[in-house]
């Protein structure tokens, strides 16, 4: 198993770096200079070209690249460029926020996706699971930015069961902090929850035909026993993928669902910083971001070799 997670750590490294070399370099080709909208209307020429020289920004791209990735390799994620405010303190800050929001989202998604795929795939061919088709249909059909502004104001507004809108640190008041995070995480989990449930229905029927239910059934288990010690773990690997790919989800789809919900999270502030062409913000941002992506694939290829030793054999 070891020397398993040794190749898969391996195999991470040439990621990392094509990652960083794309990350540095697209953001260059975006339209806009980051200190002319910083110094506004009234900069002058001059006064833009000290300010790029004094940032670096007149570098040559390697340059640029290879001090950028020292820094980022010491955890010195240099400064804002529109506030001067320093990038690490600015993420400690939103970071909470993001954290909560994607937690909720995945018990969101987790108390949608196994209940409904799971009696989509037992209650095969009945009304309950054209039912759920239909439920799976409008919920991935439905767009993040229009569900959350659907439940903020019928719930949040008009019913008035939780709050539309705002943040508070879990630490600070944890009831009012899960209520406030309920609807943001509803938003962006249903969705999430209805690919889920579609795969694990799928994965389910699959091993339901399976020459070894076969014989657990033959020696007389009950039909739940069969469900939950044999189908459910053998149909894991595919959802185990689902939810891995589906992080990448999360973190686009809580760009929308923070501004929606006025949650001041990391998505929130890369949809800022991309306004204002904060560069250093930026990069730290997305680096950020896959670095996260590339750890859940590396923790998915594992929970793959724990759920199918052959995996890790071959």
């Amino acid at each position: 198993m070891q020397r398993y997670i040794a190749k898969r750590l391996f195999q991470t490294i040439p990621v990392l770096i094509l990652t960083s070399i794309l990350v540095f370099y697209l953001l260059f080709q975006l339209p806009g200079d980051p200190v002319a909208f910083m110094l506004g209307d009234r900069g002058t020429p001059n006064q833009v070209t000290a300010i790029r020289n004094r940032l670096g920004l007149e570098d040559p791209l390697p340059v640029q690249y290879f001090r950028w990735l020292g820094r980022m390799v010491q955890l010195d994620f240099g400064d804002s460029l529109i506030n001067d405010f320093p990038v690490t303190k600015l993420l400690k800050r939103r970071f909470p926020a993001t954290l909560q929001l994607s937690i909720g989202s995945f018990i969101v998604a987790a108390l949608v996706g196994f209940p409904v795929g799971i009696a989509a795939a037992v209650f095969q061919r009945s009304w309950l699971s054209r039912f759920l088709a239909s439920f799976n249909a409008v919920a991935l059909a439905m767009p993040v930015f229009w569900l959350g502004m659907l439940l903020a104001l019928l719930i949040g507004v008009q019913l008035k069961l939780l709050p539309p809108s705002g943040y508070v640190q879990f630490t600070e008041d944890p009831i009012e902090s899960i209520r406030l995070m309920t609807l943001p995480s509803i938003t962006l989990g249903l969705g999430i929850g209805a690919i889920l449930a579609r795969f694990l229905q799928s994965s389910l029927l699959d091993v339901f035909h399976q020459d070894f239910i076969r014989t657990a059934r033959a020696k007389g288990l009950s039909p739940w026993a069969v469900l939950f010690r044999h189908v459910l773990k053998n149909a894991m690997i595919p959802v185990v993928t689902v939810l891995g790919l589906q992080f990448g989800s999360i973190m686009g789809g809580a760009v929308i669902t923070e501004a929606v919900f006025n949650i001041p999270g990391l998505g929130n502030m890369l949809w800022i910083a991309i306004l204002r062409r904060d560069y250093f913000v930026i990069q730290s941002l997305m680096m950020i971001v896959l670095l996260t992506l590339i750890f859940v694939n590396l923790v998915t290829d594992i929970m793959y070799a724990f759920l199918d030793p052959r995996i890790r054999y071959r």
